[in-house]
């Protein structure tokens, strides 16, 4: 009997501790559009309270990429719908052969950092963000394989977003 209700005890400490974690997550998804260097489709889903993939589907020029990045949310203000987040991952590129390897496809690791408000009882945010990459499949000089020049702001539909009482 004992070790039933110690069993039932740790089992409503860990049901606890998860319904804590999901309510400390700003949103649990968003979809929204991306304005800047690079215009595109983004997608997040937030897993953790403070971790999430983002999934961009961007066109540059004549070019098109995806980019799928982990990051992690830091919330350094006493405002909660205010935060930073930064990341990385990956990228794979197509476009025009006098750009792009022989195949023409380009291949590299991205780096994000940014800045988000969650507009209050609103479930829409705005971010800016600074996007580095470093093309590793690329026929070109190492000039032009890295890339620091890709800022944006992103206007997100929020779903499942959290509100203060």
């Amino acid at each position: 009997m004992k070790s039933v209700v110690i069993f039932l005890v740790l089992l409503f400490c860990v049901s606890v501790a998860e319904v804590r974690a999901q309510l400390g997550k700003p949103y649990n998804a968003a979809i929204g559009l991306r304005m800047g260097a690079s215009q595109g489709i983004s997608g997040k889903y937030m897993f953790r309270p403070k971790s999430g993939f983002e999934s961009i589907i961007l066109k540059r020029e004549k070019d098109m990429h995806l980019v799928l990045l982990y990051e992690e949310h830091f919330y350094p203000f006493t405002n909660q719908d205010l935060f930073f987040f930064i990341g990385g991952g990956g990228h794979v590129g197509i476009g025009g052969l006098q750009q792009f390897a022989d195949n023409g496809v380009e291949l590299g690791i991205s780096g994000i950092i940014a800045l988000e408000f969650k507009i209050p009882k609103v479930p829409l945010s705005i971010s800016g963000d600074f996007r580095p990459l470093f093309s590793i499949v690329q026929r070109d000089t190492f000039e032009k394989r890295f890339r620091y020049d890709d800022g944006a702001v992103t206007i997100r539909y929020l779903i499942g977003a959290r509100y203060k009482k």
